[in-house]
């Protein structure tokens, strides 16, 4: 941390909504936009999105333009889904 007082304008980290502070190994905190933490953990997340998106940020698997569930739903009460494939 810089010494002495520092004003904290620097916002919101976009990822976990936390107060930003100054970092001071890099001159770049004054657009920051992230967390170092918050980035990094995105970036693990990413690397295995198709197995975090469903359970750690509530993603919904789409099928014609609809949600699984909804499509179920559908099907259950009897109407036909067409899939085109191009």
């Amino acid at each position: 941390m810089p010494k002495g007082l520092w004003e904290n304008d620097l916002g919101y980290c976009k990822i976990c909504h936390k107060k930003l502070r100054p970092f001071n190994k890099n001159e770049d905190f004054k657009t920051r936009k992230f967390h170092i933490s918050c980035w990094k953990e995105l970036l693990a997340d990413i690397k295995h999105y198709n197995k975090r998106a469903y359970t750690k940020y509530d993603h919904k698997k789409v099928v014609c333009g609809v949600t699984i569930d909804e499509a179920r739903e559908r099907i259950l009460n009897g109407e036909k889904i067409i899939i085109d494939f191009d």
